[in-house]
């Protein structure tokens, strides 16, 4: 908490931290897909109890919290929607030789967080403000406008950390959710990801990748 705001404290934390997918699988098609951890203050800590430093730790996304990275990237996909958990998929159609669809995969959403929609707005614009002033100013001189956020997730090593990057875009319609992770990286390289990130989307853009997506579909010649 601050002054007169009370905290929310760990068991809150966890509530909303698993209202968003974390802990859980995605449902992802692939085999042996894992769930991460939220760590609560029934467990011990390193073999001693929970302290107001572990609440801090996992309000920032330390401490024994583990996710996946396809949990990051549809975290970023339910911002980006305003609330719609999708179900992440690698085969969305069957196409013939043509890349003409012959069968188109449903993948329906996996449900709709109940959130105002100023919540979302306001994360939403300080994504914006991270690439525009913030961490993620990497991925400001691009010709698709990007909302993102930046990490730096301890890994147990010194002089090592874990380069995460997540975002959408484009800002004002987002059509792409993107979370890419360089693991065990040198501590000062903290925009390691946010740099790949920059790379890809440069990519999306000089390709016109987003304009031949039709239903997450890729049309156009072999």
């Amino acid at each position: 908490g601050y002054k007169d705001q009370a905290g929310l404290g760990a068991w809150k934390i966890k509530k909303y931290l698993s209202m968003f997918g974390f802990a859980d699988k995605t449902g992802i098609d692939l085999p042996e897909e894992k769930t991460g951890h939220l760590p609560d203050p029934t467990e011990k800590q390193g073999g001693r109890d929970w302290t107001i430093g572990d609440t801090y730790h996992i309000s920032i996304g330390q401490g024994n919290i583990t996710v996946t990275t396809i949990q990051m990237a549809v975290y970023a996909s339910v911002i980006a929607s305003n609330g719609i958990m999708p179900y992440p998929h690698l085969v969305r159609a069957i196409l013939d030789h043509n890349k003409n669809p012959m069968e188109i995969l449903a993948y329906p959403p996996k449900q709709a967080l109940q959130f105002s929609p100023e919540i979302f707005k306001i994360i939403k614009e300080g994504m914006r403000g991270a690439v525009e002033f913030g961490t993620a100013q990497a991925l400001y001189a691009l010709p698709i406008e990007v909302a993102a956020k930046t990490g730096t997730a301890e890994t147990g090593e010194k002089k090592k950390v874990n380069s995460w990057s997540i975002g959408f875009f484009p800002y004002d319609a987002p059509r792409v959710a993107f979370a890419i992770l360089m693991e065990k990286g040198p501590e000062v390289n903290s925009v390691g990801a946010t740099h790949v990130a920059s790379e890809v989307i440069r990519w999306i853009a000089d390709t016109g990748f987003l304009s031949k997506l039709n239903d997450d579909i890729l049309l156009g010649s072999k």
